[in-house]
């Protein structure tokens, strides 16, 4: 499905080492109107090798990835790609992690397993809300349900938009 003529699409990436979520990941950001999915890399080197060109606004990093993990990845990214929002994929609801993650330069984090809903409403959150509101929540926690699951956005780890 394509966006609407009036709104360019959310450039999003992926970058998930368990194939066939990433596969599946992919084809709901890939078919999602106004979301244009350029990348789903399987672990952070190819994101460090492909995303760069690529300039995506949303990046959904899994924080466990084999080889250098998600955490490192975005910290080296965020240099490479100034304006990425970056969000942590977990299976765990492991504090130390997210934090560490947050400290790397995520804006924000989805539990898995993520329903597609949740990873829809994130990237448009990320991508068109969020920046909307950046006055609003300046030097504050936002933390929003979504679906039936929880997207945590938290505004001073984001970074220069």
């Amino acid at each position: 499905m394509s966006a609407p003529a009036s709104t360019a699409p959310i450039r999003v990436a992926l970058v998930e080492d368990q194939g066939g979520l990433r596969d599946s990941l992919h084809e709901i950001l890939s078919t999602t109107e106004g979301i244009h999915c350029v990348a789903a890399c399987a672990n952070a080197e190819q994101a460090l090798a492909d995303l760069p060109a690529l300039e995506p606004r949303v990046v959904f990093m899994d924080i466990n990835l084999p080889g250098m993990d998600g955490v490192s990845c975005v910290r080296d990214l965020s240099k490479l790609l100034p304006h990425a929002l970056f969000v942590m994929l977990t299976v765990y609801d492991n504090t130390d992690a997210v934090f560490s993650s947050l400290e790397a330069g995520a804006c924000g984090y989805l539990q898995k397993p993520v329903r597609a809903s949740e990873l829809i409403a994130a990237a448009r959150d990320v991508a068109i809300r969020w920046k909307a509101n950046i006055a609003k929540f300046e030097n504050e926690q936002y933390e929003t349900g979504i679906a039936s699951g929880e997207f945590h956005l938290v505004q001073g780890y984001a970074g220069d938009l």
